[in-house]
């Protein structure tokens, strides 16, 4: 296999992923408040990371580096990115945000354009086309709760950062390795994520985060079995 087609394997089975995190996230968020999520999320992150290391399966190297680079990378994603895209998938339907998330490559490559000067051929242009009328009609339809402005607004933000990340991925991959790019993103999504739940929630931050691991709902994100569980849940926590 060539290194281009790993590459191309590799991406699709990230973005697969990806697409299914919005999901996930969603159902997560009937269980506990977004920053809580997040704080959860990259703290369980933080600690598989640092095992990788403490194994020694993984190696980091950054002293004499432009690590002001990749610290700004994880600023814009996970920082930004995620605090936009939980807040939006809050406030709006799961079929909504799969639409506008099908925009994102659009953005993408016109950010491509102008920062790379890399100009989309013909067939990456259907694919980008195409890609968006199919997430159209599978969304479209879609049931249950509804969209707000402010909703939408975070969603298209989120995924603008995402679009500049990837820009921005690229020319920091000359100069670090994949482990190394994703270790500095985590350790800054977890400072940041870790003390902002603190300075949200204050000495209910932990009791929070319990409560929410202590349904298997969270956990591995299944639909709650009640709508009212999660308002139920931090009623309880926070009176």
């Amino acid at each position: 296999m060539t290194e281009e087609k790993k590459g191309m394997l590799a991406a699709g089975t990230a973005f697969s992923i990806f697409g299914f995190s919005y999901l996930f996230s969603k159902m997560a968020l009937n269980i506990t408040e977004p920053m809580i999520l997040l704080c959860v999320r990259f703290s369980v992150t933080f600690i598989i990371l640092n095992l990788l290391l403490v194994l020694r399966i993984f190696k980091v190297r950054y002293p004499g580096r432009k690590i002001w680079m990749a610290i700004l990378v994880g600023i814009i994603q996970p920082v930004l990115y995620f605090v936009f895209e939980n807040y939006g998938l809050k406030y709006t339907t799961t079929s909504f945000t799969g639409i506008i998330a099908s925009i994102s490559p659009i953005f993408t490559a016109v950010l491509g354009v102008i920062c790379l000067k890399e100009i989309p051929s013909k067939k990456q242009w259907l694919g980008i086309v195409i890609s968006i009328i199919g997430v159209f009609l599978v969304s479209v339809g879609g049931t249950g709760g509804e969209n707000t402005v402010v909703g939408c607004l975070c969603l298209l933000i989120a995924y603008l950062l995402g679009a500049y990340y990837s820009i921005l991925i690229r020319k920091l991959s000359k100069d670090f390795t994949a482990f190394e790019i994703t270790y500095i993103m985590f350790v800054v999504g977890f400072l940041f994520f870790l003390g902002l739940a603190f300075v949200q929630f204050k000495g209910e931050t932990v009791p929070m985060i319990r409560e929410a691991l202590s349904h298997t709902e969270f956990i591995i994100a299944r639909q709650p079995s009640l709508d009212k569980k999660k308002g139920e849940n931090l009623q309880g926590i926070l009176t």
